[in-house]
């Protein structure tokens, strides 16, 4: 078993983090150590999803790799990251409710923002 417990609220949370740092990179707050951060957050998103909804984490890594590749490469690239976003949300929250009931009631899963 992963040491990253499968956590909804925790993956959300993570998104939100990227989403936070993309915008301030986009206007133009774009220190070296924001990209840092944006990959980071994509990164521990991807790890609490990894072991029961592979498919959502394998998205996160893909776009994550991508977009870090991108920018080592000195590519202008500018991803629509709020769309994308948003799909990825939409897709934890259903995973979160739609966990097994045991997965529930330890009290660390549900829909973000409960």
């Amino acid at each position: 078993m992963s040491s990253v417990q499968l956590c909804y609220d925790c993956a959300f949370k993570h998104i939100s983090d990227a989403a936070t740092i993309w915008n301030e990179i986009e206007n133009g707050y774009n220190v070296p150590n924001h990209f840092m951060k944006f990959v980071g957050a994509m990164s521990q998103a991807a790890d609490h999803l990894l072991e029961k909804h592979p498919d959502v984490a394998a998205e996160i890594r893909l776009a994550r790799k991508e977009w870090f590749d991108q920018k080592v490469l000195g590519l202008v690239y500018r991803p629509d990251f709020e769309s994308w976003a948003e799909t990825v949300w939409e897709q934890i929250i259903i995973g979160a409710n739609v966990a097994p009931a045991e997965e529930q009631k330890d009290g660390k899963e549900g829909s973000p923002g409960k």
